[in-house]
């Protein structure tokens, strides 16, 4: 999932929302160099992208792209999911989708002394362009393959990728709605398992 999804489901606690972002920051083992709390936050983002990796609806999206695209499937999927969750985004949240951003990326600089730089300076970003509240744009998708097509060392399609949203919009939509409550369900018994 990306970081909208990764920030909804993580939003019980200030803590869990750091540990949200950090998920993509911390690799290896986690040595106490966090507080716990934050530790829990970064353990709930690794769990989300397991969970969503081995889920079969996840691996039939990651297929919907045409055969050149396979490699970049999964980072394709998980910014379409992220799409549909902002075009559905009342049906997953009681507050506007721009209240939720504002609130997230306010209590997340909150722990500005717990972020890396490079996660200072993405929230900080963040923040300063709403881009939480672009996720469910069309043009926003384009950019962001734009921008990954960029900056991976491989080279890969992502930069012409936004054809494969057209073309599998529906099928991605069908897919996204049906998988996404249980991802929810899965994060909720997760952090009932190790609060």
């Amino acid at each position: 999932m990306n970081h909208l999804a990764h920030f909804l489901l993580s939003e019980q606690a200030p803590a869990l929302l750091v540990g949200g972002l950090l998920g993509d920051y911390v690799k290896g083992r986690l040595r106490g160099q966090y507080e716990p709390a934050v530790e829990a936050g970064i353990k709930l983002h690794r769990a989300i992208d397991a969970f969503t990796d081995k889920h079969p609806i996840v691996r039939t999206s990651c297929r919907r792209p045409d055969t050149e695209f396979r490699r970049v499937a999964p980072i394709m999927t998980d910014i379409f999911y992220d799409y549909f969750l902002a075009r559905h985004w009342s049906k997953f949240h009681s507050i506007s989708l721009r209240q939720f951003s504002e609130r997230v990326t306010g209590t997340i600089l909150n722990y500005e002394i717990e972020l890396p730089s490079d996660a200072h300076r993405f929230i900080s970003y963040m923040a300063k362009n709403r881009s939480l509240e672009k996720h469910g744009d069309p043009a926003f998708i384009q950019r962001s393959f734009i921008h990954l097509n960029n900056r991976l060392k491989r080279d890969n399609p992502l930069d012409i990728a936004f054809s494969q949203f057209e073309k599998c919009e529906l099928g991605l939509e069908e897919d996204f709605l049906s998988f996404f409550p249980e991802l929810v369900q899965f994060t909720q018994s997760w952090i009932t398992e190790n609060d």
